[in-house]
């Protein structure tokens, strides 16, 4: 919206006034979008001079509901959310977090790169068609002189905005940006960046070759689309926590054969949205059971449509009281779970190992009790 306000003020003084209204309420949604306000200010100060304090006044009230928000919330109306589990949690609970040694503890290079190209993370990886607003900025400088003067100076600071959030998130201990599908960090830079499609299209329509034309419409047609299936694999696929669980995400963030996008193509169970859930009560699926006891101890392999939380139990033959065995999270696809001697004299009860694995292995049905924990709907079932 204020994109959108700032672009319309050439018509209107009234519209640039109003862009400090969402600019200063974004800071209410995400703290580090502070960052945005100096570079679009600087615009209003280099091409709305005349409108800069109505702009400033109208990102006021926003201000003061931040502040008051804070105040009530955290104590102070300086500390934002970002900081909040460090000010409301015990230590011993705040010694859990990334966070705890620092908040800005990233490699600069790793945090910045890591946000670019890494096959996880990498904004231009699983949006390539974003790296057309690369091409459009280097057109916007190498062109300055033939462009519109106001477009051009909005067009930069715009540009400096998505540079601004860059530099920050770069420095932030948790530079993954956690649980998600591709990177988090940078969605709210995402409309400035769009823009900057503006001068490479403009530019394209002032080429005069026809094979250039179509080779540049064919590069971008192959972008938006791989772009497109990228994303849609994230809707359908993603099921918040079983690639995490598989990988220890610093390490495989820069591998491809560990990459996250690769991981649910090759686990393409369609995930039923939490929203979904709640609404018909479809629990998880569990296909391809089976007990591979070829090397004496049990395996378990089975295969799951999503994360689920898991709780495992045997029935003795003589139908007696079932027997807790294991509680553990199974990831989305195909699941290999090795029992061993260790695990079976773990379990509490003080059953006998060798009697807990005959159960498994031979006359005994099992019991699997399964939670989606983005609904907490449950379903038992009894795996022969």
């Amino acid at each position: 919206m204020t994109a959108y306000l700032l672009v319309r003020g050439k018509e209107s003084r009234f519209f640039t006034a109003l862009a400090g209204i969402p600019l200063g309420l974004s800071v209410l949604v995400r703290t580090t979008n502070l960052v945005f306000i100096p570079p679009l200010l600087l615009y209003v100060l280099w091409k709305r001079r005349s409108e800069a304090v109505a702009f400033l006044l109208c990102m006021l009230p926003a201000g003061a509901i931040t502040a008051f928000y804070n105040q009530v919330a955290y104590g102070a109306f300086y500390r934002f959310p970002l900081m909040a589990p460090k000010y409301l949690l015990p230590a011993s609970e705040f010694s859990k977090y990334n966070e705890s040694g620092g908040f800005w503890q990233t490699n600069f290079f790793v945090g910045f790169f890591g946000n670019l190209i890494s096959p996880s993370r990498g904004l231009f990886c699983i949006s390539p068609i974003l790296l057309l607003a690369a091409a459009g900025m280097f057109l916007l400088f190498k062109l300055r002189k033939e462009c519109d003067a106001d477009r051009s100076a909005l067009l930069a600071c715009f540009f400096l905005a998505f540079v601004a959030q860059l530099l920050l998130v770069s420095k932030k201990t948790d530079w993954t940006g956690g649980l998600s599908f591709g990177n988090r960090l940078l969605v709210d830079t995402l409309p400035f960046l769009v823009f900057l499609f503006v001068p490479l299209c403009a530019y394209f329509g002032k080429i005069q070759r026809k094979p250039t034309r179509r080779l540049l419409l064919c590069l971008a047609v192959i972008l938006f689309l791989i772009s497109v299936f990228f994303q849609l694999e994230g809707v359908f696929s993603y099921d918040r926590g079983s690639w995490d669980i598989w990988n220890q995400p610093e390490g495989s963030m820069w591998s491809i054969g560990k990459s996250q996008l690769l991981f649910y193509l090759q686990r393409p169970d369609i995930f039923i949205p939490p929203l979904v859930k709640h609404m018909s009560g479809e629990p998880v699926r569990i296909g391809s059971f089976e007990v591979d006891v070829s090397r004496g101890l049990p395996r378990l392999r089975f295969r799951l449509s999503e994360l689920v939380f898991m709780r495992w139990y045997a029935i003795p033959p003589e139908g007696t009281e079932r027997i807790p065995l294991f509680r553990l999270y199974g990831i989305k696809g195909e699941n290999d779970l090795l029992i061993t001697e260790e695990d079976l004299a773990g379990i509490p009860g003080g059953h006998d190992p060798d009697y807990l694995r005959d159960l498994i292995v031979t006359s005994a049905s099992l019991e699997v009790e399964v939670t989606e924990p983005l609904s907490d709907i449950k379903k038992t079932y009894r795996l022969r």
